[in-house]
């Protein structure tokens, strides 16, 4: 029976060793090996190998989760020369080295992966809180701010605490082929919640939902244009006011192919639409009727 994450948790690096002696290794032998994982891996090739059955009675004391006798598990003495914690530099590898792959993305631990290592690590939960501070509106291009808080329990490898962290979502931060980019909210709530279970279990490396592609110009080929900046879009916003000119036709006269989005047009694009602003500017006679009026919602 392989040794697994809940009862590596609850077993001390000298039990692991004094089952190591228990299958012929001598004493030096057993103490020769160094970390826990080590340990564990040599536990479970021994217990394979191993031909004779294990007595019920010798498996228990080795591996008992305690769950009967809470005092006892947490009187369990630990070896702090091999035994990681939260204040080593691998704990973080240690933690995601539990999750199987279904519950990784590219190595990113998923919200699923952190609720599981969660719920062992932390204890449970006492209470969870979430609150939407910002709902998508035009005036926010479409930006999700949402926060999280939870109480957790404890166990032996964490007092009891509450956590909170706030995450926001909107289209620039969302992959676009994904589906939840349609669901800003939802987004910021699930990455609140993994902010906050990472921050509990002390795991730096940020989570799946925490990840995203920079936009592409539909229209670069490499990916690597500049897009337009806030100061362009202020620019072609107080100008078209002042001109009476509604920018979105303007974009779709002066520029090819299909805009979804203003913030999509790159740089070099947003220059030229300020240099046809500027030549109206000096001569409205110019200015064709059917780019007019203004219009105040261009940018959506």
């Amino acid at each position: 029976m392989a040794v697994t994450l809940e009862d590596t948790a609850k077993t001390s690096v000298a039990q692991l060793r004094e089952t190591l002696v228990s299958y012929g290794l001598t004493q030096d032998e057993a103490d020769a090996i160094k970390g826990k994982q080590r340990l564990v891996e040599e536990v479970n090739d021994m217990m394979n190998a191993s031909e004779s059955e294990i007595e019920v009675e010798e498996e228990q004391e080795v591996f008992d989760v305690y769950e009967e006798d809470e005092e006892e598990t947490n009187t369990v003495e630990e070896d702090e020369e091999d035994d990681i914690s939260p204040s080593d530099p691998g704990w973080s590898d240690y933690l995601i080295g539990f999750l199987d792959d279904k519950e990784k993305d590219n190595g990113h631990p998923t919200l699923n992966g952190l609720r599981r290592l969660a719920q062992h690590f932390l204890g449970d939960i006492v209470s969870l809180e979430t609150q939407v501070h910002q709902s998508p509106t035009k005036d926010n291009r479409d930006r999700a701010t949402v926060s999280c808080k939870i109480s957790f329990f404890g166990t032996n490898f964490f007092s009891p605490r509450t956590i909170s962290a706030v995450a926001d979502a909107y289209w620039g931060n969302i992959d676009k082929n994904t589906v939840y980019a349609k669901f800003p909210t939802a987004m910021a709530d699930s990455r609140a919640e993994s902010r906050v279970l990472r921050r509990a279990l002390q795991i730096q490396e940020v989570s799946a939902d925490e990840t995203f592609k920079e936009i592409e110009n539909p229209n670069d080929e490499e990916g690597a244009t500049r897009l337009i900046n806030d100061s362009q879009i202020d620019m072609l916003e107080v100008m078209g006011q002042k001109l009476d000119i509604d920018i979105r036709k303007l974009i779709g006269k002066e520029i090819k192919g299909d805009i979804e989005h203003v913030k999509l047009i790159d740089y070099n694009q947003a220059l030229s639409l300020v240099a046809v602003i500027n030549t109206y500017q000096q001569d409205k006679s110019l200015i064709p009727e059917d780019l007019k009026p203004f219009n105040k919602n261009w940018k959506l």
